[in-house]
């Protein structure tokens, strides 16, 4: 399995994998990096048919956080 920085995919069982969101810091939010990480992940994912389950976890004491600022709409002022 390829290497990310914010994301850690291991197989635990035949036809189970755990994806695990690694960045405990920010409460696993998921910032732009994360997003590329999980769409890579995911797309490679689908090319394994011995594959029946994911586990989505996060590292530290909290699964995830709502996104990071960087994908929060725009601040509009009137």
């Amino acid at each position: 399995m390829k290497a990310w920085t914010t994301i850690e995919v291991t197989d635990v069982h035949p036809h189970i994998a755990v994806l695990t969101m690694k960045r405990p810091d920010q409460r696993n939010a998921i910032n732009a990096t994360m997003a590329d990480e999980l769409e890579d992940c995911l797309t490679s994912l689908q090319d394994r048919p011995d594959l029946s389950v994911l586990i989505v976890t996060g590292a530290g004491s909290t699964f995830g956080a709502s996104d990071s600022a960087i994908f929060s709409p725009p601040e509009v002022r009137v």
